[in-house]
């Protein structure tokens, strides 16, 4: 691998990084939101797993786009997404606002990762396997 191949590999694993962070950290706050907004225990349920749900379906009718050379938009879409859903997280005050911006992070995560692994695979396309 050359040095301008590592050097591709950094922005890339901090910009999954961001994502997973995006993702995950509601998970930490779940029961302060039950706390202060008082929501019943399937509100938590819809928080958690809206983002999941739209996230595994949007990556099976997503994932194929990267694949097909828009690697590049779906990395940008997918973090953009993930800044605007996190933004909305922390202006919500009410579970459909909640749920909503879970949805946004969770279409992040479709956008993000299908075209992160094709960049990770068109990096060093000898190494497949270990770069994945």
């Amino acid at each position: 691998m050359t040095r301008q191949q590592v050097a591709g590999w950094y922005p890339l694993l901090l910009a999954t990084a961001s994502i997973g962070v995006a993702n995950s950290v509601v998970f930490s706050l779940l029961s302060d939101l039950q706390d202060k907004y008082r929501f019943p225990n399937y509100g938590l349920g819809l928080i958690a797993g809206t983002g999941f749900l739209v996230g595994f379906v949007g990556q099976i009718l997503l994932a194929p786009l990267a694949d097909r050379g828009h690697s590049k938009t779906l990395l940008i879409a997918g973090l953009a997404m993930a800044v605007l859903g996190s933004v909305f997280f922390a202006l919500s005050s009410s579970l459909l606002a909640f749920v909503c911006s879970r949805a946004v992070v969770g279409l992040s995560n479709s956008l993000f990762l299908p075209a992160s692994r094709a960049i990770a695979v068109t990096i060093e396309p000898g190494n497949v396997g270990h770069r994945l």
